[in-house]
């Protein structure tokens, strides 16, 4: 079982931006704005540099290029090995052919995929993936709800939908970081493209077609 709660938009940015509404916090802020001394008005220019310094950091870029450091200059001692737990976006064909595991229960989790495979229509990984949940797909299936936990869905009307799911976590589990959930997310949209354009199996260590 899981429960689910759906936030509006202006709910999202106000958390994003302020955090928790807490009258503390609102009064805080007013306080903040109401007493801002005139002179800081001749610092304006700061203001984007501010902007630049929160996207920067807020994309995920700064946490790219330290994982890229961390990947190249790792002892030699290290192999590649060591990073197949690591969640990592797999964005060509012979990258999700030879997954890790760790990635494999990821790509798994993706509707397009698992409907094929549920159909036995993929290899899915036969040697190395086990399939814990049965004929559970999209929302039912609770790696996918893993991945989508406050993700936002666009509508076919044009809204954007954020979805919150409440599941208690599996043993041994933890809580996905946003980066982690995009990493997949861009996998699962190389996965669609292969599915699309080519009949290429995506989930075989062979190279088999579809």
């Amino acid at each position: 079982m899981y429960n689910v709660q759906n936030y509006s938009m202006n709910e999202i940015a106000n958390t994003l931006i302020f955090g928790e509404t807490h009258p503390d916090t609102i009064m805080k802020l007013q306080s903040q704005f109401e007493n801002r001394p005139i002179i800081l008005d001749q610092y304006k220019q700061y203001e984007q540099e501010f902007i630049n310094n929160f996207n920067y950091f807020s994309n995920g870029n700064a946490i790219n290029r330290a994982r890229d450091i961390v990947l190249k200059y790792a002892p030699d001692s290290c192999s590649k090995t060591d990073y197949t737990n690591y969640v990592l976006p797999l964005i060509t064909l012979e990258n999700q052919q030879n997954a890790s595991p760790v990635m494999q229960r990821w790509i798994m989790a993706n509707p397009e995929i698992r409907s094929i495979y549920l159909k036995q229509r993929c290899d899915g990984y036969n040697e190395t993936y086990t399939n814990l949940y049965g004929n559970k797909i999209g929302e039912e299936h609770y790696d996918y709800r893993r991945v989508m936990n406050g993700i936002g869905v666009e509508q076919e009307n044009g809204d954007i939908d954020f979805v919150q799911y409440f599941d208690e976590l599996v043993e041994g589990d933890r809580e996905l970081t946003l980066l982690e959930q995009t990493d997949i997310l861009n996998t699962w949209n190389t996965t669609n493209m292969i599915l699309s354009l080519w009949e290429d199996d995506p989930t075989s260590s062979d190279g088999d077609k579809l």
